[in-house]
């Protein structure tokens, strides 16, 4: 995800970097889940996600906010991870 928004590899710190400089409501991505299970998710969901925002943006001829694109990313990713945990003990 990283490398397709320009921020290389690895993408994770460089992500987080960027995330900080933007506003993580600008942009609202789904949540991945899987079914109805609370504690499936899925990271390439989100992934998807990205690259249909920037394949809609592209065919639309619209600038991607970088920042504004990946600050959502963070908060989503420890959701997903960090919720499902807390939900099950």
């Amino acid at each position: 995800m990283a490398r397709s928004v320009g921020l290389g590899y690895p993408g994770g710190p460089k992500i987080d970097k960027k995330a900080k400089e933007g506003n993580p409501n600008a942009i609202s991505f789904p949540k991945a889940k899987v079914n109805d299970n609370k504690y499936d998710f899925s990271f390439s969901g989100i992934k998807s996600a990205v690259l249909n925002y920037q394949n809609q943006a592209s065919m639309k001829g619209e600038e991607i906010n970088v920042a504004d694109m990946v600050a959502e990313l963070p908060e989503i990713c420890c959701r997903c991870t960090c919720g499902t945990y807390y939900n099950g003990c």
